[in-house]
């Protein structure tokens, strides 16, 4: 080779150096736009939205950095096993498959990631000795390049993010690998984000229903009449069937009519359980189209003993036609309920004046029901 053709060979070097750096830099320099972006992002979604933004940015990520596939593991806390919950693969890509466990594949990358440890390499040549069982275990889904992060929760450990490449190798220059660490604490804080809301609806739960049964403590004397009075008559009619059918010549006509009244008053009990289990149905809430007039109705049943027990006039006035309207029926019950109790309370101190409730539901404007609680009590002080 003439030193012509050296210096010609270097120069063709030193460029395709310097365009390897230009390629890094801007690389780097659009990660770091779309970090930023990726932050805002998960801080303005709302936490039921979560999952779906979070595979989205993975797969921002993976197009950004020209690499083929992305995954975060999540440490179920039931059983500690490390499982896939989110990923994103370039089309034609193995897939690793949802709740795949890496912890039995993956043991050697299992500890180290649990003892909140970082780590990646460049080429399959740069996984240690120790790591070649993990190697041989997920076989052709092992990256030839790779970086992982460890995603922590107050300090301690919740799972793991990665980003590799499949059909190439690539470095991780230490300005990617600090925005690729700063990736893993926005995951981190969004995962967080949306458990707490997933525990602070089961505690909302939890307070909703225990304010049922405290409602259901109060309408106890109503209930507990409402039930006896069809047990009662349903044991009359037997005991009345019973006498009758004692005779030589029994009157089949009173039995008959005994019995349809037997099987109306267990009706009436069957209706009080069911509208009883309904009340105190645990769960999500379940909006569905209802029809307010309906709703009021199996409110009256609930509470119209109790307000004749109290010796008060309760009301009940639907201003038809209303529109059907969305809503969970037992939180609309509950709400109302309350309300009503809250009613009886008001006037049941009253010893001289009218005791009375009046429940009312009507249509003030288009597509929307007002539903109204109005006693005759004494009212709020305006001092308070």
């Amino acid at each position: 080779m003439t030193p012509r053709s050296v210096s010609k060979t270097k120069g063709r070097i030193a460029a395709s150096g310097r365009h390897k750096l230009q390629t890094s830099r801007e690389e780097s320099l659009r990660f770091e736009e779309l970090v930023a972006d990726l932050s805002a992002a998960l801080v303005r979604a709302p936490a039921s939205q979560i999952d779906q933004e979070i595979t989205g940015w993975l797969q921002q990520i993976v197009l950004t950095l020209n690499l083929d596939r992305s995954f975060i593991a999540q440490i179920d806390p039931r059983d500690r096993k490390l499982g896939v919950t989110h990923q994103w693969s370039r089309p034609g890509m193995l897939k690793i498959p949802l709740q795949f466990d890496l912890q039995a594949k993956m043991p050697l990358y299992t500890k180290r990631l649990l003892s909140g440890e970082e780590f990646s390499h460049s080429s399959i040549r740069e996984i240690p000795p120790e790591g070649l069982g993990d190697r041989a275990n997920i076989g052709p889904l092992m990256p030839k390049s790779h970086f992982g992060c460890p995603l922590k929760v107050g300090g301690k450990v919740v799972g793991y993010v990665g980003f590799g490449t499949l059909v190439r190798e690539r470095s991780w220059p230490p300005r990617i690998a600090r925005r690729l660490r700063l990736v893993s604490e926005i995951f981190s804080n969004a995962i967080a984000r949306k458990e707490a809301s997933i525990e602070a609806s089961k505690l909302r739960e939890e307070l909703t229903h225990v304010s049922r049964v405290s409602t259901m403590g109060e309408l106890a004397a109503s209930l507990t009449h409402e039930l006896n009075q069809p047990l009662t008559a349903i044991l009359n009619n037997a005991e009345v069937i019973q006498d009758l059918l004692e005779a030589e010549s029994p009157d089949l006509a009173e039995i008959k009519t005994a019995v349809a009244e037997i099987v109306e008053d267990d009706t009436r009990a069957s209706e009080t359980i069911r509208r009883l289990r309904g009340f105190f149905r645990r769960g999500e809430i379940e909006k569905s189209r209802l029809d307010v007039a309906k709703v009021i109705a199996d409110i009256s049943r609930i509470v119209q003993t109790d307000a004749r027990i109290r010796n008060l006039s309760l009301t009940i006035d639907v201003i038809e036609p209303l529109p059907v309207v969305l809503g969970d029926r037992v939180q609309l019950q509950q709400a109302m309920i309350n309300l009503i109790l809250n009613a009886f309370e008001a006037v049941s101190g009253i010893e001289r004046g009218p005791r009375e409730v009046k429940v009312q539901a009507l249509v003030e404007e288009p597509g929307w029901v007002r539903m109204l609680v109005r006693d005759s009590g004494r009212g709020i002080a305006p001092d308070l």
